[in-house]
C-alpha cells in the first residue's frame, strides 16, 4: 500500500497462521483391560512337590459402570519315598464386581465370590454382596476411601470335613483403603 505521495504504509494487521505446539492431546483410557498369569514350581528333597497356579482377569470401565471379573486355579501334589503322589492343593476362586459411577465420591457396588478348595475341605462357597464406597481424599497420585458392605454367604463342606452341614450366614464388612503412586513403578 502507498499513500498519495508514494510512501509505503504498513498494514494494520497481518494475517498469520497459528501452529499449535506443545503436548498432543491425551488419549482416553482404554475401556477394556485384562491380564493372564501362570506359575509352576517343582520342589525336590525329602518330599517331591509340584505346584501350578493360573489367574486371569478381565475388566471394563467407563464413567458410568466398572465391571471386573477374575478366575484363578491352584493345584499342588506331593510324593514321599515310594508312596503314591497325593493332591495337597486344588483351589478355584472366582469374583465378579460391578461398580456404578466408579469415579464419583459416593459409589454403590455389588459383587459375587466363588470358592472351591480341596485343602480347606470346601465343596463350594458362594457369596453375594452390596455396598457403597466413599472417597475421602483424592489427588493426582493419592486416594483414601472407606467402604461398607453387606454379604450373604453359603458354604457347603466336602464329605471329608468333620462337619458336613451347609452353613448360610450374613455379615457386615468394612474397609479403609489408602493408595499412593510414588512414580511409574512404585505404588503403595
Amino acid at each position: 500500500l502507498e499513500d498519495p505521495i508514494g510512501r509505503t504504509i504498513p498494514p494494520l494487521a497481518t494475517p498469520q497462521v497459528a501452529v499449535a505446539q506443545g503436548k498432543p492431546a491425551a488419549q482416553p483410557p482404554k475401556p477394556w483391560s485384562g491380564s493372564v498369569e501362570a506359575a509352576a514350581s517343582l520342589y525336590q528333597g525329602n518330599t517331591d512337590q509340584r505346584a501350578l497356579f493360573t489367574k486371569t482377569e478381565l475388566g471394563r470401565a467407563d464413567s458410568t459402570v466398572q465391571l471386573r471379573g477374575s478366575l484363578s486355579f491352584g493345584y499342588a501334589d506331593a510324593a514321599r519315598d515310594s508312596l503314591p503322589r497325593n493332591v495337597t492343593k486344588r483351589t478355584w476362586l472366582g469374583t465378579l464386581n460391578l461398580d456404578y459411577h466408579p469415579y464419583e465420591h459416593l459409589s454403590p457396588f455389588m459383587f459375587v465370590n466363588y470358592e472351591a478348595s480341596y485343602e480347606k475341605r470346601v465343596l463350594d462357597r458362594v457369596g453375594v454382596g452390596v455396598g457403597g464406597k466413599a472417597v475421602l481424599f483424592q489427588s493426582g497420585a493419592t486416594e483414601a476411601n472407606v467402604s461398607l458392605a453387606m454379604l450373604a454367604e453359603r458354604l457347603r463342606p466336602t464329605a471329608l470335613s468333620p462337619d458336613t452341614a451347609t452353613v448360610s450366614a450374613a455379615r457386615w464388612s468394612g474397609r479403609a483403603r489408602f493408595k499412593h503412586q510414588f512414580d511409574a513403578r512404585l505404588k503403595l
